[in-house]
């Protein structure tokens, strides 16, 4: 274990070089502190109102561009590719920083240093403020092991209402470096579920070389468990590495889908299953889909399955196709309420990206929010959209089904 894993809210290990990115983080904390405090408190003594607070944030706000510059010098330096991804998400493990650590910190020297000179607005500022310090503990300690359950009815079109309910159990963006009392639990979460068959939309594993020859063997043994009567299926996602995956899925039940169509029958019923690569937007797997849709039986169950959800958007609108299933967005791992996520990384409108059970273009389209959360130089958080397990149903007699037609 490195000494950085120990550091609270980022638990860096598995990314290169975590003491330099440890360093630059606490020094962006750390500046962006002493600015604030500069604001609030430089002399000749006034009132601290909300308009000096206004201004210290306007004050940290207009460093970020040279926050963005080092993070995004660095990323290249280390890694010699990829300092965009870089810069992005030490950028947003600064900002974290800057609202768990640093707001309430201000809040509190303001409190117990200058409780004279706030008026009563900047007084409720401040006393508001420290709530940041228990929802940081909270989205980095709590909720990303709150694993739920899922359960979903899915209608199927009118030409497949045949025959019994197919249970299918989604596994996304388990996206670990170690194997815990979480990944155990969501595995067990399958095996009860008893479903019919598993999908697993990508992201496995993410660390570097070291962890992963640590804990590929307790993956492996995970991975190994899973197993249903119409199979298990893995699409690649954005951090799998061809080679670890072949480690991982050795002696496993799994079987891999890039660009192609597999059959599976559950139930005396056939279910058609089409994996799309990461990348899809080619030629390639446009001819899949097209061989999909050109099948002949429509009473075939029919589903398409990728690491990013938005392959449904390569379907004609009301395609001859039950379900498009991705992960990817993780639900956005943070939400505001009443806004939702502030970024998915993912082009479907937020709605739908925020994951769940959504129609698009006539396509109905499911979004898990995964398992587990981006790691790397992103903060290791979830608040208001914990980890979650899907256990789909896909209904044969069509309930909820808005035009009763498909």
């Amino acid at each position: 274990m490195d000494w950085t894993d120990l550091l609270p809210f980022t638990d860096l290990g598995g990314v290169p070089s975590p003491r330099r990115f440890g360093a630059l983080l606490a020094f962006s904390a750390l500046f962006d502190l002493a600015l604030v405090l500069f604001v609030l408190l430089r002399r000749p003594p006034r009132p601290i109102g909300v308009t000096r607070v206004a201004l210290a944030v306007a004050a940290v706000t207009a460093t970020l561009p040279i926050d963005l510059a080092v993070f995004h010098a660095t990323g290249q330096a280390e890694s010699g590719v990829g300092g965009a991804i870089f810069g992005t998400f030490a950028m947003i493990h600064a900002a974290w920083h800057d609202v768990v650590l640093v707001t309430p910190a201000v809040a509190l020297v303001g409190l117990l240093v200058a409780r004279k000179r706030l008026t009563r607005p900047a007084f409720a500022v401040a006393v508001g403020a420290l709530a940041a310090a228990p929802i940081g503990v909270y989205a980095r300690f709590v909720e990303p092991t709150r694993l739920r359950i899922e359960r979903v009815d899915v209608p199927v079109r009118a030409a497949a209402r045949t025959g019994a309910p197919l249970r299918v159990a989604v596994l996304s963006d388990l996206q670990t470096d170690e194997v815990t009392d979480h990944e155990r639990r969501a595995f067990a979460a399958i095996e009860e579920a008893s479903p019919d068959l598993i999908l697993v939309p990508g992201d496995l594993f993410q660390g570097c070389q070291r962890r992963f020859d640590e804990v590929k063997e307790e993956l492996r043994a995970l991975l190994r468990r899973l197993d249903a009567p119409g199979g298990v299926w893995f699409v690649y996602g954005d951090v799998d590495l061809r080679f670890r995956v072949e480690e991982m899925l050795e002696g496993s039940r799994i079987r891999v889908l890039e660009n192609e169509i597999a059959e599976t029958e559950v139930r005396g019923r056939r279910v058609v299953l089409c994996g799309l690569e990461r990348h899809f937007d080619n030629d390639r797997a446009r001819r899949t889909l097209d061989e999909l849709l050109a099948r002949p039986d429509p009473t075939e169950v029919r589903i398409v399955f990728a690491h990013h959800p938005h392959a449904v958007d390569l379907l004609p609108a009301g395609a001859a196709v039950d379900l498009t299933v991705g992960g990817h967005t993780h639900g956005g791992q943070v939400s505001i309420p009443l806004f939702g996520p502030p970024m998915t990384l993912c082009p479907l409108p937020r709605r739908l990206a925020a994951g769940g059970l959504h129609e698009r273009n006539g396509n109905r389209l499911y979004v898990s929010r995964g398992v587990g959360h981006e790691r790397g130089y992103a903060p290791r958080i979830r608040f208001l959209v914990p980890p979650e397990l899907s256990v789909l149903t896909l209904d044969p007699a069509g309930t909820g089904d808005p035009d009763g037609t498909r």
